[in-house]
Parts: C-alpha cells; sequence; structure tokens
C-alpha cells in the first residue's frame, strides 16, 4: 500500500467515526428520571408513581434472567384487557379491564403490583374493583392501547388474599403499548 492510499483510507476512516459519533448522539434516549410522555402510537412505554417513587421502564437493569418486559393482550373469550409491566427490580405491574372502550373512564376489575423485595411480608398488593382507569386509546384494528391509571392496593398474600393493612399508592400512571389480541 502506498502512502496517499493509506492517507485515504486514514482520512476516510477518520471521517466516518466522526459522523458515527454524531449520529449516535442524534438518537433520543428515554429519561430514566421522569414518567414517559403521554402517547397514543404504540411505543411501548409504561410509568408511575409508587408511594411517590418513581416506576418506570428503564430505571435498572430488571431481575436476573427476567427482560424488561410491557406488554397489553386483548382476549375475545374472556372480554379482558390485560396490561402487563415487568420493569425493574422493584416489581412488577398488572392491570386488568373488562370490555375496554376508547374515551372512557373504567374502574378496574383487578390491579395489583407484585414487588420483588421478598423480604416483605406482602406478596403483593391488590386493588379488585377499585382504581381508575382511562384509555384514552383503544385499537384493535392498529394494535395499539394506551391511557392513564391510579389504584390503592392492598398487602396480601401469593394468592391475593388481604392480609393486612399495608397499603401501597399507585399515582399517575401512564401506558401506551402495542396491543396483542388472542383468540
Amino acid at each position: 500500500m502506498n502512502y496517499t492510499t493509506m492517507k485515504t483510507t486514514k482520512t476516510f476512516l477518520s471521517v466516518l467515526f466522526v459522523l458515527l459519533l454524531f449520529s449516535a448522539s442524534q438518537c433520543e434516549k428515554e429519561d430514566l428520571h421522569t414518567l414517559p410522555p403521554e402517547t397514543q402510537e404504540g411505543k411501548n412505554t409504561f410509568g408511575c408513581y409508587i408511594n411517590g417513587e418513581l416506576f418506570v421502564k428503564g430505571k435498572a437493569p430488571g431481575m436476573p434472567g427476567m427482560a424488561q418486559r410491557i406488554s397489553a393482550t386483548y382476549s375475545h373469550l374472556s372480554k379482558e384487557l390485560c396490561i402487563h409491566s415487568y420493569l425493574n427490580p422493584e416489581g412488577s405491574m398488572h392491570i386488568v379491564v373488562k370490555n375496554p372502550d376508547s374515551n372512557k373512564e373504567i374502574v378496574p376489575e383487578l390491579c395489583y403490583y407484585y414487588p420483588y423485595d421478598y423480604s416483605q411480608s406482602c406478596a403483593c398488593f391488590v386493588s379488585r374493583q377499585n382504581g381508575v382507569v382511562y384509555l384514552a386509546k383503544y385499537d384493535p384494528v392498529n394494535l395499539i392501547v394506551s391511557g392513564r391509571f391510579s389504584f390503592d392496593g392492598q398487602c396480601s398474600n401469593e394468592f391475593m388474599n388481604p392480609i393486612g393493612d399495608s397499603m401501597v399508592h399507585i399515582t399517575e400512571g401512564r401506558f401506551d403499548i402495542t396491543l396483542e389480541i388472542l383468540d
């Protein structure tokens, strides 16, 4: 390889490196210190406050062996929309809504939060037919569900039976998820 070819190759690689750095800096990064914005595009976002503490996707690496995952499924058979979030070491959250519809405030059938801190006496915190879910968009054609939620969950055992007076307060919840239709 002659000197001119080496110099051209070195210049090309330098320019390529600078372009890669520039393009990487333009990537949209999730803000892990605030709730995700309220969108209706199926962006797979989920967040809320649990007793004032932020619970969002990406805040922490997740449980060992468990990927961070958000899902929304609708079953024609049971007519239930189920929203699941396995987001970080703090725990997972699940919301079940019967007969979902857009632009509608609904009392959910069931909401529960499973903290992954197994030293607690509560296996989970459950809310039955309590709380609020507002479905801003329920679109089974374009497979998008988005909205807001809040609920108070009571300390319960692994069978979801109440075992004490301890409560968690889930507030300012929001989600925008790609929907999967079952059966």
